[in-house]
């Protein structure tokens, strides 16, 4: 868990805006509001919620990512909201993961 967790950070574009240009910079605003919303539900941390955001933006500037998440299989048949959404609380899910366990109790 430690490596994927450091392999995770050391891939994230920390630090660095997001690209204006990225095939999902149209629906960017709302995914954010929702992660938002969600973490505020789940009263998860700040920092769990901005590393999520940051994790999203990563992984949506990746290299040929349309193809990537075309080529997965558990997508197939389903719409871009979907997709999103599932990407989004992924996002959400792997910070939390790391910042709600590691900050217990604060």
């Amino acid at each position: 868990m430690d490596r994927i967790l450091d392999r995770l950070a050391e891939n994230q574009a920390l630090g660095k805006l997001y690209n204006p240009r990225a095939f999902y910079v149209r629906t960017r605003e709302f995914y954010i509001d929702w992660m938002g919303n969600l973490c505020g539900e789940l009263q998860h941390h700040q920092e769990t919620f901005h590393h999520s955001v940051s994790t999203y933006d990563a992984y949506l500037q990746k290299a040929n990512i349309r193809q990537h998440i075309l080529s997965i299989e558990h997508f197939h048949g389903k719409s871009e909201n979907q997709i999103m959404t599932l990407i989004a609380a992924t996002c959400i899910f792997i910070s939390a993961k790391y910042h709600e366990m590691t900050y217990p109790g604060i």
